[in-house]
């Protein structure tokens, strides 16, 4: 009940109570939502088949039955059909060799979602082809302890590895210029993919994901590939400070996973301030070996959010907020853009599927069904 105090009016402790539980409820609607959402999404990707035929590229329109989705295309990897979005801009230059930007979503989520939060297609006019792969179970393997994918042992960078070759061998890639991006768990599978897939990257980009110490402790000699790291200072589900993220995996902190880098490709101790605006402030470690460059952009007070998508409404109660000052899919293209990817000491750039004659995409499968074995309870995205 209201109480007057000395001419104010405030609430008893019973009232109080009530509010506090009133947000808490108000938090777990939201995440009630967002996985309804992901569900949803799932599970109508998971419907879709492959649309392209052996003599021919990927289609990469809309979904010809209707829906206005792009048309998922899948990849027969070991006994697993893997799928993907792709988008290749109407005015690329087939006669000119294309960068690959390859983008990967964050636990929970899919390659088409991904594609409408970043608005990489976009970006993509610019001159490159962009990628949209699905995780296993909507998550990674990239040895943090959380995931179907981990549980399952998926072999995610054999995943990626394939699926470069074979657009290498349908598509004129620039082999200097392929690069890997991610949100969450996908920043962290495209940090694990510098680390295994050696000389195939010459940049990486990830938001809101550390590196996981397993990664790091396997990733002494990545070989020369640039850095770009961005992290809101707010973001309770993977903690600027590294531990323990929300679902329970394991992560080193944002400045632990910089100082990998720093150190792994030889850089200057100090960075120099790149860019400031609004609340991020961007920091660049230069002097590496051969033009490498490590960067981190510093969101002050953002959360688990992808900067310059669209605020979340009710899920910012779980996410946190999501800053409008930068666009980090602009941010992270305008990395690429500047990092082509140097010779290592006696190897070649030539990718594996140019040597050799084009390899045609997988043939249309049947459908894929979602089993419960290959999904995952949880409410929070990470």
């Amino acid at each position: 009940m209201l109480e007057c105090i000395q001419g104010r009016v405030a609430l008893s402790p019973h009232w109080v109570w009530l509010s506090v539980l009133g947000v808490i409820a108000a938090g777990l609607l939201a995440s009630v939502l967002f996985r309804s959402v992901m569900t949803s999404q799932g599970a109508k990707g998971d419907r879709d088949t492959d649309l392209n035929s052996a003599s021919q590229p990927p289609p990469t329109g809309p979904d010809p039955r209707g829906s206005g989705e792009p048309p998922l295309n899948t990849l027969r990897v070991g006994d697993r059909e893997r799928s993907y979005v792709l988008h290749v801009p109407s005015n690329l230059d087939h006669d000119k060799p294309s960068p690959l930007v390859l983008v990967f979503h964050g636990r929970l989520g899919t390659g088409r979602l991904m594609e409408k939060m970043t608005g990489f297609s976009d970006l993509a006019n610019k001159g490159f082809i962009v990628v949209y792969p699905d995780g296993v179970g909507r998550s990674w393997n990239v040895g943090h302890g959380v995931g179907v994918a981990q549980s399952k042992d998926v072999d995610d960078v054999g995943f990626i590895a394939r699926l470069i070759d074979v657009l290498s061998s349908k598509f004129n890639l620039d082999q200097r210029r392929i690069y890997a991006a991610g949100m969450s768990n996908g920043g962290m599978l495209a940090y694990r993919l510098a680390c295994e897939l050696k000389g195939r990257f010459a940049a990486v980009a990830s938001v809101a994901g550390p590196l996981p110490p397993e990664t790091a402790h396997h990733c002494t000699d990545p070989g020369l590939v640039s850095i770009l790291h961005i992290h809101g200072t707010d973001d309770t589900i993977v903690p600027w400070a590294g531990g323990e993220t929300s679902s329970g995996g394991n992560i080193l902190s944002v400045d632990e996973t910089v100082q990998h880098w720093v150190g792994a490709e030889k850089c200057s101790e100090r960075p120099e301030t790149t860019l400031v605006k609004g609340n991020v402030s961007c920091h660049s470690y230069l002097g590496c070996t051969q033009g490498v460059v490590v960067s981190l952009c510093r969101v002050e007070g953002g959360g688990h959010t992808w900067p310059g998508a669209k605020p979340l409404g009710l899920l910012d109660a779980v996410v946190g907020p999501t800053n409008q000052d930068v666009n980090a899919s602009e941010l992270i293209w305008d990395f690429f853009s500047h990092h082509e990817r140097a010779a290592e000491s006696g190897a070649s750039v030539e990718s594996p599927a140019q040597s050799s004659a084009p390899e045609p995409l997988e043939p249309p499968q049947p459908p894929v069904q979602p089993t419960h074995a290959d999904t995952e309870p949880g409410s929070i995205p990470e």
